[in-house]
């Protein structure tokens, strides 16, 4: 009778005993138990990725901490979560819902391909690799915006066989854009392609300025001033200065002839980083600048390009990089940065400043088409040869 007693009591501790916290099940080596923590998690947004985060640093081992990782990969929905800490939706109306509730602007990313594989597309990667792994940015994306992400469509992917058992496997063309959305998904601002970590922590605290401008006339005019200021700014660079932009609509649906085919290695220079993959064209606000030109003030402005420690560990832990490519990898930065803002980022400032009307579908399908030489009505991205290959079409 004891003995039955004690283990009824027993029994009665273990039931009413709190469970280990989700962090901890979703650190365990049985999926079984992970799986719906991981869940748990996720469903917590940013406070169960800190949670996660705080339980994942006591670990010492090495296959813990790899555990870790890809546990806090699949509650962020981020690769190298580890070094960002940043929770993503992936849901526009859940992410919209969150950002009712807590009064802040979206910043949704769209790429190709997912943002949570190895291989998403070239940007995305530099994103996660030189951006999101700087504390001032993750900070400043955290506290000003609510995060999400969708994929424009999947990443083309392409597989180099040597013959011998090695192959080497990379993505190939396409391009990602960081839209500024309110709580009811109408867009804001964007800022395209990649971006220096000063410039793009510049360009996020002027998106959180430009969601304050609630009213349509405020946000035109706010446009028109960031157009002309561009357009200074360049004038200042380049002597003598291209013309100022004429004016640009994106109100209508952009129509593309049924036949025509954008080239690859046209929207490979829209991204000159991941061009060491890909090639050469660019017309800044509208007027063609020769691409010399934009690589000797690339050149100018390289060593303006600062990579945070922790990202610099982050590139060398997961890709050893080596100084010099740091050096080279900071000169297409500046590039990139100095393209996308001048450029691209202008033409944006041309749309938003004459467009009576403004989605967030619109604004991406012209992103997309016009900017990034990408559109959807290319099924094969501009990579599919117009001359005879000799190899059988499939």
């Amino acid at each position: 009778m004891k003995r039955l007693l004690l283990l009824s009591t027993l029994v009665a501790t273990l039931a009413t005993a709190s469970p280990r916290p989700p962090a901890e099940r979703a650190l365990s080596k049985h999926p079984s138990i992970a799986n719906p923590a991981i869940a748990e998690l996720r469903a917590q947004g940013q406070a169960g990725v800190d949670a996660l985060a705080l339980a994942a640093s006591k670990l010492t081992g090495r296959e813990e901490r790899e555990r870790a990782r890809l546990a806090l990969d699949r509650v962020c929905r981020q690769r190298d979560c580890y070094a960002s800490r940043l929770y993503w939706f992936t849901d526009l109306g859940a992410a919209k819902a969150e950002a009712k509730k807590l009064g802040k602007p979206i910043l949704s990313l769209r790429l190709l391909g997912n943002l949570d594989d190895d291989l998403s597309c070239a940007n995305s990667r530099f994103f996660r690799t030189t951006l999101y792994s700087d504390p001032k940015i993750a900070a400043a994306m955290r506290e000003h915006f609510v995060l999400h992400w969708s994929s424009e469509r999947p990443v083309p992917q392409v597989t180099i066989d040597f013959g011998d058992g090695r192959k080497l496997r990379q993505t190939i063309t396409g391009n990602s854009v960081h839209y500024l959305l309110d709580a009811d998904g109408r867009p804001l601002d964007a800022l395209p392609g990649l971006y220096s970590p000063e410039r793009f922590l510049i360009g996020l605290n002027e998106l959180a300025s430009v969601a304050l401008r609630r009213d349509a006339e405020t946000l035109r005019a706010y446009h028109e001033q960031a157009l002309q200021n561009a357009y200074s700014e360049l004038s200042a660079e380049f002597a003598p200065p291209p013309p100022p932009p004429a004016p640009a609509a994106v109100d209508e649906p952009v129509k593309i002839e049924a036949t025509l085919r954008y080239a690859a290695i046209l929207a490979a220079p829209v991204a000159s980083t991941k061009m060491s993959l890909e090639t050469p064209l660019l017309a800044s606000l509208g007027q063609t600048i020769p691409d010399a030109r934009w690589k000797d003030l690339a050149a100018k402005h390289a060593p303006e390009v600062r990579f945070a420690p922790e990202s610099i560990a982050l590139m060398k832990e997961k890709y050893g990089a080596t100084d010099a490519m740091l050096v080279a990898l900071q000169r297409s930065v500046a590039e990139d940065t100095l393209r996308n803002e001048y450029d691209l980022h202008a033409r944006i400032h041309q749309w938003f400043a004459v467009a009576t009307r403004m989605t967030f579908h619109s604004l991406n399908k012209s992103v997309y088409a016009q900017l990034f030489l990408t559109p959807r009505t290319d099924p094969w991205l501009g990579l599919q040869p117009n001359a005879f290959s000799a190899i059988a079409a499939k």
